[in-house]
């Protein structure tokens, strides 16, 4: 009975004091290096300022997203204030994604999307828009609504919902008239780009996010080696905004909590009560190619 109780005495020890230890060793390690990686408490040549004296991020998440990567994103908000006392701000609709101007190409509008074209097309046609994926079987298609005129000539068609790109893949337009093909304009998706002057931050996944699609088409953002893969993530300078990308789900929730990591948030401070290094002063150094 006394063997018994003194085993069971020990591993009571044991278990108290494996947690102890183990969050001793977070905190020191948390402590010794506040920042880690690609982010620093030094500004340094073609650093972006995460967080300074006066400035607290703004983050921007398309509304279109995983609701997971959107929840992690709110994570990364706590997490940022848990270490300079600074709460980011969260915007979902500051980013425009505007088209470039004339010329042929699919576009996306608040309503729907749009198809134009450099000349008049026929009025009693339909279009067409297919979402094909990387192996170039077909994802989606959708049917116009209604023809887009200008001086009573029609030059394209409008939609009422939304066709995403897959990662990898493309979207085409078909327009028919008496189950003949008229105009097949396949893989005219026109170069987008996006304003990032409003945001410190953005986060994103391929094919959910139009920001990050926008910002890949119009090549400011390489996605080549995540495109397609499972679970992967880049974090990218572009145009002095950190940006966050995945090629899925969780690629993009393990790019946000990533970056947490990098600034000092251990997972221990909510397993073993860790206590989470203070910083003042966030900045982010990234690399020709960021971090992948």
């Amino acid at each position: 009975m006394k063997k018994i109780i003194a085993a069971a005495l020990t591993a009571a020890i044991v278990c108290a004091a494996v947690p102890c230890a183990l969050a001793d060793e977070a905190t020191e390690s948390t402590e010794a290096a506040a920042v880690s990686g690609y982010v620093s408490t030094e500004a340094a040549a073609g650093s972006v300022t995460l967080v300074s004296a006066d400035k607290t991020p703004v983050i921007h998440i398309d509304e279109s997203d995983y609701a997971g990567v959107i929840r992690a994103a709110g994570d990364l908000v706590n997490d940022i204030e848990k270490v300079t006392d600074k709460k980011p701000t969260v915007k979902t609709d500051d980013i425009t994604v505007p088209m470039p101007p004339g010329g042929s190409g699919i576009s996306e509008t608040t309503d729907g999307m749009t198809v134009t074209f450099d000349s008049p097309v026929d009025a009693d046609a339909d279009c067409y828009i297919a979402a094909y994926n990387a192996d170039k079987s077909l994802a989606g298609v959708i049917k116009a609504v209604d023809g887009i005129s200008s001086d009573n000539v029609n030059i394209g068609y409008k939609f009422d919902k939304k066709l995403s790109k897959p990662a990898g893949g493309k979207l085409s337009a078909f327009v028919w008239k008496d189950m003949e093909p008229v105009t097949d304009v396949q893989g005219m998706l026109v170069t987008r780009t996006a304003d990032l002057s409003g945001a410190d931050v953005v986060i994103g996944t391929l094919g959910k996010s139009n920001t990050i699609d926008a910002l890949a088409e119009s090549g400011k953002l390489d996605v080549s080696e995540i495109e397609g893969k499972w679970e992967a993530f880049t974090v990218q300078n572009v145009d002095d905004t950190v940006v966050i990308a995945g090629s899925d789900k969780r690629g993009t929730i393990y790019g946000i909590y990533d970056l947490s990591e990098k600034i000092g948030v251990s997972p221990w401070y909510f397993w073993a009560d860790t206590v989470i290094g203070h910083a003042d002063s966030l900045y982010v150094n990234l690399a020709d190619g960021g971090y992948t």
